[in-house]
Parts: C-alpha cells; structure tokens; sequence
C-alpha cells in the first residue's frame, strides 16, 4: 500500500562484467543467444545437460523434452534423489514422466563446473545448464560495507540498509535532543524497555535513504535462511 516518490537510484544486482544482465534488453539478448546455442545443439543430435534436480531443474529439462525433440537430455544431480523437498508421490511421477520422454538421469553424481560433459563421458555437441543453487550477487555494494557474511544487504524492519559499523555522527543542536514533552516520556520509557537492544546495535548505522528489497536481503537480528 506503500508507494515511493521522489527521485532516486533503482538497482538491479549483478556481478562486474555482466551488466548487460541487468536490463531487459540485456537480457532478451542473453536468452536469445541461448536459444541459439540450444537449437545448433540440437541439429547436431547433441546433449543438454541440466545440472541440479530440484524445481527449477525438473522443470527445464521437462519444457526441453516437451518443446525440443530429438535432443538428447540429462539431468544429473549430486544427491541421491530429484526433488528433495517434494512428496514421495510427486517425486515418482516426475520420475516416470521423465523415463517416458527419454530424460537421462543421472543421481548421485557431482560435476565440476565448465568439465560437466566430459566428467559425465558424455561425447559430441553440448550445452550446460548450471541449475543447483543460487548466490548473492551484491558485488556493486562491497564499498559500502553494508552485507554479512552470506553476502546478503543487512537491512532493520523499515528495509533501510544498516553499514555493519557506525558511520561518522554529525552534532546535533541540544535543542533538538531535549524537544519531547513530558506527555510522550511516558509511551518513550514504555518502548525503550521493548527494543532496546535493536536500537543500540542500529545507533548510527543506518545508510540514509537506502532501501533494499528482494531475496537478497537480511533483516539484522533473524536468522540467516540457507538458499
């Protein structure tokens, strides 16, 4: 319900040197060139490999096998099973729908990145589809020295981006400190006994008018989520 206004700098995250990621035309390109690699592939009757067996990979090697006939397809995975967190139901269907569209898979097998085909003794054309796990990418802030040890932006309840030390205080007047009545002392005294703690680790940390928002955020004081 909130809405921003004003002028300011929207940022998508990407690692140096792929900034053409970062915008839609950059990004049409990319897919465009993929497509491309994928079709040359195909007409020279060689592999994808789709490394990684969970949503996204099960779901990529099965859109290949449904849209691109005749490639041939396989899905390695270094654990011992497709889709961990799924049911066993819905594991054993994908199984069999992936057996009935000619999907290899390969469990149980890691491979090392940029040796996949070869490490997998596969022969001929290839394309490597990277699926297993995700990483921060907040490179562009490592000035800012405002991301924890995972790479994630600290951020407090109000999505403000928090510099992991104090940043250098300006003075203020002591009128401006010595302005509460003593009607709000009350309600002032009442907070403080609450989120004490939160406020002196946030005292003087926090980046201006910087907000973050995404999956790559971490609101400081909540335990980090393993992606």
């Amino acid at each position: 319900g909130s809405k921003y206004s004003g002028s300011g700098l929207w940022k998508v995250t990407g690692a140096p040197g792929e900034e053409a990621w970062t915008s839609l035309s950059g990004r049409n390109a990319g897919l465009a060139a993929s497509l491309a690699s994928l079709q040359s592939v195909q007409h020279q009757n060689g592999t994808a490999i789709v490394v990684g067996a969970g949503l996204v990979g099960v779901e990529l090697a099965a859109e290949l096998a449904y849209f691109m006939p005749g490639l041939k397809i396989v899905l390695v995975n270094r654990g011992q099973e497709i889709l961990p967190h799924m049911p066993e139901s819905a594991r054993n269907y994908v199984r069999r729908w992936m057996g009935s569209h000619g999907v290899e898979l390969r469990l149980g097998q890691a491979v090392p990145s940029g040796q996949e085909a070869e490490s997998l003794g596969i022969l001929g054309p290839s394309v490597v589809f990277a699926c297993a796990g995700v990483r921060m990418r907040n490179e562009f802030l490592a000035g800012l020295n405002c991301c924890d040890a995972h790479g994630a932006v600290l951020v407090n309840h109000s999505m403000q981006v928090l510099c992991n030390e104090p940043l250098p205080q300006v003075k203020q007047g002591e009128d401006e400190s010595n302005s509460e009545t003593e009607d709000d002392s009350g309600s002032e005294e009442q907070s403080e006994s609450e989120s004490a703690a939160t406020v002196d680790s946030q005292e003087g940390r926090v980046l201006g008018h910087i907000f973050a928002l995404g999956d790559c955020v971490r609101i400081e004081n909540c335990e980090h989520l393993s992606r």
